[in-house]
């Protein structure tokens, strides 16, 4: 039987078939973690216990008296066998046999984002039709990581499209956040957050904080301003989460990214409570404003365009508890300036939980505005 202590439970593995384990993880709820059963090449998933059990399970002694309080380990992501298993963010990074790299997300989500050098080396110089055949028979991440041996390489799943990158374009270390229209790689520099795109030559940023998880993409700027965050994003992106706790950051929403996104988070919660800071700005390029329905939600303020029907939200800017509450200056062009602490203030006052048009909230009263030319 194999035993770990983990954050004041047991966890306790006695497996019928695996004689070597090694313990990779907790799991994201909390409640069990992932084992490595090294000898089949599986991954196991073992519920961990607590005090209450333990002493069911072994009295005051040392041995298991109640079998049945032991939760048998559970065989996840069959049927993929793997012989390396790191962890990777939420879930586990896994490398099979044949060199297929496999992304595996809890409950049971297996996606192919890559291929081995030794797997390569298989192919004998045909590894793009055999990527096409693994495109159609895995379940894979629209771009693929090749190991070849004189570059960087990836594939684009959907056009069966090979960009292939010397590898003395890279001095320092990178993370890749996905293709642009399908044709270019798209890469974070992590020495001074530049982003690069490949094989057309450019440029964007920098960032100081970037990270993607499937169509989720989360920034924050490590300039004052960024016109161009159609540079910063990705194919296949449909939230896109800006990062303005900091405060003194302006953002401009141009409609390109507007109606390729479904949702614009704006995260303005304060990095440190305590501390005072200017409010960061959103320069969104919208025709008709005046539209827009303003609500209260949970804790957050929705802004939604009926036109598009996309959303702005800010994050938490009515939470319970104040000192989560950030604040941001809206922008639709000009020399006007609208601050959402007033918009959730007069929202709430106005429409409680039902939305209010942009234009009706204006007419009512009171949304404080800010006009930088007087």
């Amino acid at each position: 039987m194999y035993a770990w202590y983990i954050d004041n439970r047991l966890l306790l593995a006695k497996p019928e078939h695996a004689t070597v384990l090694r313990l990779l993880n907790v799991t994201p709820d909390g409640e069990a973690a992932w084992l490595f059963d090294m000898s089949n090449g599986e991954v196991l998933r073992q519920a961990l216990i607590d005090h209450e059990q333990v002493e069911r399970a072994f009295g005051q002694g040392s041995q298991l008296l109640q079998a049945d309080v032991l939760a048998p380990a559970k065989r996840e992501w069959a049927p993929w066998k793997f012989v390396n298993l790191t962890v990777d963010g939420p879930g586990l990074r896994g490398v099979t046999e044949e060199g297929l790299v496999i992304m595996l997300r809890d409950p049971g989500h297996a996606l192919l984002t890559g291929v081995t050098r030794e797997w390569v080396v298989t192919q004998g110089g045909r590894e793009q039709e055999a990527l096409e055949r693994l495109a159609r028979s895995v379940a894979h991440s629209a771009l693929l990581t090749v190991e070849v041996p004189d570059g960087l390489a990836w594939f684009v799943a959907d056009t069966g499209r090979m960009i292939r990158v010397p590898r003395v374009a890279f001095a320092q270390g990178f993370e890749v956040l996905g293709t642009q229209h399908q044709t270019n790689v798209l890469l974070r520099e992590n020495k001074d957050g530049k982003l690069l795109t490949y094989p057309r030559e450019g440029d964007a940023g920098p960032l100081s904080y970037v990270q993607r998880e499937g169509e989720v993409l989360v920034v924050q700027s490590a300039e004052t301003k960024i016109d161009d965050l159609p540079a910063l994003l990705p194919d296949d992106v449909t939230t896109l989460v800006l990062r303005m706790g900091e405060g003194a950051v302006t953002y401009r929403l141009p409609p390109s990214i507007w109606w390729q996104v479904q949702s614009v988070i704006l995260d303005c919660r304060p990095s440190l409570p305590d501390k005072a800071t200017v409010p960061g700005t959103l320069v969104w390029d919208l025709k008709e404003p005046e539209q827009l329905q303003l609500s209260i939600v949970d804790e957050h303020l929705v802004i939604f365009d009926p036109n598009s029907g996309r959303s702005v939200i800010c994050r938490e800017v009515f939470a319970t508890d104040v000192s989560l509450r950030g604040n941001v200056r809206f922008s639709f062009g000009g020399a006007r300036y609208y601050s959402v602490s007033t918009w959730v203030t007069q929202v709430v006052a106005l429409s409680g939980s039902q939305s209010i048009t942009l234009k009706e909230l204006l007419e009512t009263s009171a949304a404080r505005e800010v006009d930088l030319a007087g």
